[in-house]
């Protein structure tokens, strides 16, 4: 069974390489944004816990792709035409979907901790702002809905559920119509999210008075989610899910990238980034070390300047990259 282009040449220490390259780098990665939030405020918070989460999560993914690699490759080669049907086969294809079930759980489940540790990240900056605060927590809601939809067409992919282990059981029309649905559909809502929560913070930076240079520099800050977004449509044009069946081995890559970029890059980049900018701030304007009583427009200024929150505009510029704990 062909899928409609050339089999790939990793091999599999190759895919195993990437994976845990990708890992190690999010354990770095979030050793460093602890180490910065233990320096600037001797403790930790909501969306730090978020991250914790998506990173013992993620290990766990490599650990469970570690298990799967020889099938996967087993089960590639043999859809390409590369071999025929080894003896074990069909004890290497029911060992793959076992695996390939939690897998699936576990990644939409990383994402979705970064996406909550993104909310948690942002509330801080729209704390006393009614209007905004509305629209976060219909955003919210809205990421809670759509993880629940990924879990329940992953569920909907094969039925009965008691047939997903087994080898040939979901194979019907109705079933390869539905695990391709859960691919687009996962991937439409992964960006849409994205895209939404992105949106809150910028949507309060677009209405300050603040000069040009100083709104772009902030507005690439919260950007950063355009990454995620470009990762994700990569990951759904190379896993190719037009045909009939989805490539293993990129499959498992495009997972793996997705989800160690999540993790490992734009959480800890953007604490880093607020971070210098806050102090950068302060050292340019030590007069202004505390915010004071002034007009909403000037505190949302200095709020979007210093990153602190608007409920605690009483705390240090430099101790509070985009809103401390209350």
């Amino acid at each position: 069974m062909q899928l409609g282009g050339p089999t790939s040449r990793l091999q599999p220490s190759g895919l195993l390489g990437i994976i845990w390259t990708g890992v190690a780098f999010a354990i770095l990665f979030t050793i460093l944004r602890t180490a910065i939030r233990i320096h600037v405020f001797h403790r930790l918070f909501a969306d730090d816990v978020c991250i914790y989460i998506a990173l013992v999560i993620l290990i766990s993914l490599g650990v469970l792709h570690n298990h799967a690699i020889s099938a996967i490759f087993k089960i590639e080669r043999v859809l390409y035409g590369e071999v025929v049907y080894p003896l074990d086969f069909k004890e290497q294809v029911e060992l793959f979907l076992k695996l390939q079930f939690s897998i699936i759980t576990l990644f939409w489940t990383t994402l979705w901790a970064v996406k909550l540790s993104f909310l948690m990240f942002y509330r801080k900056i729209l704390a006393g702002l009614p209007g905004h605060m509305i629209w976060w927590r219909l955003i919210l809601v809205f990421t809670v809905l759509a993880y629940l939809g990924c879990q329940a067409t992953n569920l909907k992919s094969c039925t009965p559920i008691s047939n997903y282990f087994h080898i040939g059981a979901c194979e019907s029309r109705q079933n390869t119509y539905f695990q391709n649905l859960n691919l687009y559909y996962s991937t439409a809502v992964d960006v849409v999210c994205d895209v939404l929560i992105m949106a809150l913070p910028l949507r309060l930076l677009w209405k300050l008075q603040i000069k040009k240079k100083q709104k772009l520099a902030l507005a690439a800050v919260f950007s950063l989610a355009i990454v995620i977004i470009v990762v994700a449509i990569v990951r759904i044009v190379e896993i190719n899910p037009m045909f009939k069946h989805v490539d293993p081995v990129w499959l498992a890559l495009w997972s793996m990238t997705e989800a160690s970029v999540v993790v490992a890059c734009l959480p800890s980049f953007h604490v880093l980034l607020t971070s210098r900018s806050s102090s950068a701030f302060n050292r340019r304007n030590p007069s202004n070390s505390r915010l004071r009583q002034q007009d909403n427009t000037t505190r949302l200024s200095e709020v979007a300047l210093s990153g602190s929150s608007l409920q605690n505009t009483s705390h240090d510029i430099a101790r509070s990259p985009i809103g401390a704990e209350n």
